[in-house]
């Protein structure tokens, strides 16, 4: 009974070293940051409290570490939008928006930034994209 006993806790406690090595693993390698903890981030206090200066260098900072996740430069275009730099703001979000052509929110922010610099080609196919992808 103790053999038992004892096979079956090795069996537990190496299920549970597995596990929690592919847990570390999969903490260690994620691509992408989760919403909750973007939303309480020092990137998105800066944001809702105007300070957009700061909230871009914080969501640049989250955007390092996660190279794969478009939402950080979605929101470092909006800053740069809200400060008026819209050459930047068309660069980031072109190239965000190459990594993922089916994000509507992606999009109208571009056409955004292309109406406010004068482009209202460019913010027409744009918008007319988004409405294509989120009708």
């Amino acid at each position: 009974m103790t053999n038992a006993r004892e096979g079956k806790l090795r069996q537990f406690f190496l299920a549970l070293f597995f596990v929690t090595h592919a847990l570390a693993f999969a903490a260690e390698n994620k691509e992408y940051i989760a919403l909750e903890e973007l939303l309480q981030s020092p990137a998105a206090h800066f944001f809702q409290t105007g300070d957009y200066e700061q909230s871009f260098e914080e969501f640049k900072k989250i955007s390092e570490q996660y190279p794969q996740d478009t939402l950080p430069r979605r929101y470092m275009g909006m800053c740069l939008i809200l400060l008026g730099r819209l050459d930047e703001a068309v660069a980031i979000l072109q190239e965000a928006s190459q990594k993922e052509p089916s994000n509507a929110a992606l999009r109208y922010f571009l056409a955004r930034a292309y109406h406010e610099q004068g482009a209202s080609e460019k913010a027409e196919q744009e918008l007319n994209e988004v409405l294509r992808l989120d009708p």
